[in-house]
């Protein structure tokens, strides 16, 4: 993962108060008044600027490599910016238990894709997982966040982000078991592998 700077907002605002404040205060008469009133607009962002510099955040750090194979890119496209939103739902999330969950959640996606951009042929095994797993986990996180987000929240809504944060082991569970199973394929193939080697080494008489 890398990080990226987020600029503040408030250095705009700083600007429309400042020229606001400037207009009601001296009239704006000739050319000069406005090269002045331009001249206020740009201290107050650079101002503002140094005061309000924004802040970095976590992102993505690289793309995964195209393939030969269209449904591997698509799915590729599809878990690239799926974590591009995980990020930015983990840097917005301010329950620390479901944010843990969804750190886990970003570690192993970057896993899987990477996987698959290197062996295309196992998009198959990850193909239910992309479909509606994906598109699920980000619907929670989304509805989490909208709802954490509200200044007033009833009973409904206290306890639907309850059991959102009480479903969170499961769903990171659910995404460590698909690295697991991407990994389990390979390591049977390594296995299988190793049993034609050995008899083919036995077959030879070089065993030792």
């Amino acid at each position: 993962m890398s990080t990226k700077k987020e600029k503040s907002i408030i250095p705009i605002y700083s600007v429309c108060a400042a020229v606001v404040l400037y207009s009601l205060l001296f009239p704006l008469l000739s050319l000069l008044d406005f090269a002045i009133l331009a001249a206020v607009g740009c201290l107050a962002y650079f101002v503002a600027s140094k005061v309000f510099p924004g802040k970095y955040v976590e992102a993505p750090a690289s793309t995964f490599a195209k393939t030969n194979d269209k449904e591997a890119n698509a799915a590729l496209a599809v878990g690239k910016a799926f974590i591009e939103n995980l990020y930015t739902f983990k840097n917005s999330i301010t329950n620390q238990n479901v944010k843990m969950h969804v750190v886990e959640i970003i570690k192993d996606c970057e896993k899987i894709y990477s996987y698959i951009s290197r062996a295309p042929e196992s998009y198959r095994l990850i193909r239910t997982f992309t479909e509606y797993y994906v598109p699920q986990t980000e619907k929670i996180l989304s509805t989490f966040i909208e709802l954490a987000n509200l200044e007033s929240t009833g009973k409904s809504i206290t306890e639907t982000l309850l059991k959102i944060e009480a479903a969170m082991p499961d769903i990171a569970n659910g995404f460590s078991n698909q690295l697991d199973n991407l990994y389990n394929d390979k390591a049977f193939d390594i296995r299988t592998d190793l049993r034609v080697f050995e008899g083919l080494i036995k077959e030879d008489g070089l065993r030792g």
